[in-house]
């Protein structure tokens, strides 16, 4: 390496800027199998999977416990990394999805919601994981093929996950899950949250209220 290629080299900065924070961490509270799978569930109409009747899910007595645990995550994603300073979180809807063997979930953001996240309640192995795409806001003039593909680079991000795992996102993110290869059912709890309180100042105040 050239003196001049070696400096070019110890000076740089690689800035991730304006980048979409994705938190993944652990939930430690479980809900037995049995309630899970006592739930009421219906087909999507693509017919890719199943959802549980029941959209406010955390706000049954089961799920108590994990609700608590999801809401401290959703305190340190938003105020602790995303460093906002008005309102609170609040719950708007939670629902189970149910995933037989080769279903699966196509693309999709959730819309009037703030944050939103997942919880995996049972993943069997081979049970497919979470992948995050990068919205198309500009035309890619060129599209090169890469000699390394990393969180710059990509079009689309995968996770493998495990019993427990949890991720948090703005709600606006495309997600899909892959196809559940193994022989069982997978499941996973997912769930909207608003912000609620009087948020931005002067002329952009206003002052907002969610009714869970």
């Amino acid at each position: 390496m050239c003196p001049v290629t070696s400096k070019i080299v110890s000076a740089a900065e690689l800035v991730p800027l304006f980048s979409t924070p994705v938190f993944k961490s652990t939930c430690l509270c479980t809900v037995s199998e049995d309630v899970i799978r006592a739930q009421t569930y219906e087909a999507y109409p693509d017919g890719t999977g199943y959802s549980s009747q029941n959209t406010k899910i955390l706000l049954s007595k089961p799920f108590k416990d994990l609700r608590n645990e999801i809401e401290e995550h959703l305190k340190v994603y938003v105020f602790d990394t995303l460093k906002v300073g008005q309102g609170k979180v609040v719950h708007t809807q939670s629902w189970i999805n149910l995933h037989r063997p080769g279903n699966y979930s196509p693309k999709h953001f959730h819309s009037n919601s703030c944050y939103s996240g997942i919880v995996y309640l049972k993943v069997p192995p081979n049970g497919g994981g979470i992948i995050f795409s990068k919205p198309h806001t500009a035309m890619n003039i060129i599209s090169p093929t890469h000699s390394e593909m990393n969180i710059f680079n990509s079009e689309r991000w995968g996770f493998d996950v495990e019993d427990g795992d949890i991720f948090l996102f703005p709600s606006h993110l495309i997600h899909s899950t892959d196809i559940n290869h193994s022989e069982d059912d997978r499941f996973c709890l997912a769930f909207n949250y608003f912000l609620e309180g009087t948020l931005g100042q002067h002329t952009g105040q206003v002052t907002l209220r969610i009714k869970s």
